[in-house]
């Protein structure tokens, strides 16, 4: 899924799976590795999500980032976040 959009689609800025119950971390990795144009990504109750560190990395022009209702997200996932990528203005 996510995979193949991160493979075809890497000058996506926007993308909302909120809901989507089969978003993984894995997924959402391959999102960060490899569309760094992303200012918007919204993964509300996406509950499979656990660590997402390449979002720190991958993600330099990221505004808004929805991890609402993410049981599996830990907190050193999202200093990790907050303190890499300077121009989140939502979380």
């Amino acid at each position: 899924g996510l995979k193949h959009i991160a493979q075809g689609c890497k000058l996506l800025e926007k993308l909302d799976v909120s809901y989507c119950n089969f978003v993984t971390s894995i997924g959402v990795s391959c999102i960060a590795k490899e569309c760094h144009s992303m200012t918007e990504l919204r993964l509300a109750c996406c509950k499979l999500i656990g660590e997402v560190f390449a979002v720190a990395t991958g993600m330099p022009k990221l505004q808004l980032l929805d991890f609402h209702e993410c049981t599996h997200l830990s907190e050193e996932a999202l200093i990790r976040i907050i303190s890499s990528v300077s121009t989140i203005t939502f979380l």
